[in-house]
């Protein structure tokens, strides 16, 4: 079950680098690079709608994993590192197509600059503290060091992120429309 949920939320993040892939043959390099993109695309805000959706499911089976059972494990583990890729690459998406084609939109109008600017800091910020809470507790000895304050920290992450999640869905994503 957790691989095909694993394997279904990384497809469901994935689905959006449709078009954005560019194998690097002329460099001699094999890979993907994602490359930034001006275009309006009609179902990107219902994707990224879905992606938090996604994330939500996930941080929902950690906390269950947790409560089940408040030991280390590789379940555990896994749902942590599921949760910090899929946030990783939901930022990545919102950042080579919702912000560039935000700053194509809006030009050279300073306030708009500094507010995609604001906003970008602060959601790197939240990513910073996802991949430590990830980090500090994918490791057994700092999970077992730390284990009675799991529910804590796993609360301020959701706190956060939903609170992030309602602004962009109310604020950031109705400033994407066509030109």
């Amino acid at each position: 079950m957790l691989i095909q949920n694993k394997e279904r939320i990384a497809m469901g993040f994935l689905r959006k680098l449709l078009g954005l892939e560019k194998k690097e043959e002329a460099s001699g390099r094999k890979g993907i690079s994602i490359e930034e993109t001006f275009e309006y695309e009609e179902d990107l805000i219902d994707q990224f709608k879905d992606d938090h959706l996604e994330l939500f499911e996930i941080f929902a089976q950690i906390k269950e994993t947790y409560e089940e059972n408040p030991e280390f494990s590789h379940k555990l583990v896994d749902l942590l590192d599921e949760f910090k890729t899929g946030l990783e690459m939901h930022i990545l998406v919102e950042d080579k197509k919702l912000y560039t084609y935000l700053r194509k939109k809006y030009g050279g109008d300073e306030l708009h600059e500094a507010m995609l600017n604001d906003l970008q800091r602060n959601m790197t910020k939240i990513a910073k503290s996802v991949i430590f809470f990830v980090k500090k507790y994918s490791n057994r000895e700092n999970f077992e060091r730390n284990k009675d304050k799991f529910l804590k920290d796993l609360g301020e992450v959701g706190d956060t992120l939903t609170k992030r999640t309602s602004m962009e869905e109310r604020k950031l994503y109705p400033m994407y429309s066509k030109q």
